[in-house]
């Protein structure tokens, strides 16, 4: 399997906090192309999973202590391999986890449950992890 049968396979039933976030989504991706499940938590909502990632420092600092390695630079990384994205729009600045692709990353929309695809631009740093 590919990262683009594992997207094609990705059918959330919307955006749910703990099933089909952008955490979960990347988690799905890796468990297809690897086998290997590596969400070690259980949350329900927004609030939980802020927690999480406020305990750990960070959502950067989350993925790395779930992963159990350190990221490196986007140029490194492969495609299904998790990345850290950024966007600002106005005076708002979000932050969330998508997979790479060939020449770009996909990632899951808070509004809409589905997939996007974005430049790598976006993106500050990832984990090898395929």
């Amino acid at each position: 399997m590919n990262v683009y049968d594992a997207l094609n396979r990705w059918d959330p039933d919307g955006f749910v906090w703990g099933r089909s976030d952008c955490c979960q989504f990347a988690s799905y991706v890796i468990r297809e192309l690897t086998g290997r499940d590596l969400m070690p938590w259980t949350y329900s909502s927004e609030q939980e999973a802020v927690d999480l990632i406020v305990a750990h420092g960070g959502l950067s600092q989350t993925v790395t202590a779930v992963l159990k390695r350190e990221p490196v630079a986007v140029s490194l990384l492969q495609p299904g391999d998790p990345v850290i994205w950024v966007a600002e729009q106005g005076d708002t600045f979000y932050e969330g986890l998508g997979v790479v692709l060939r020449n770009a990353f996909a990632w899951v929309s808070q509004k809409s449950g589905r997939v996007g695809t974005a430049a790598l631009g976006h993106c500050r740093h990832g984990w090898r992890v395929v």
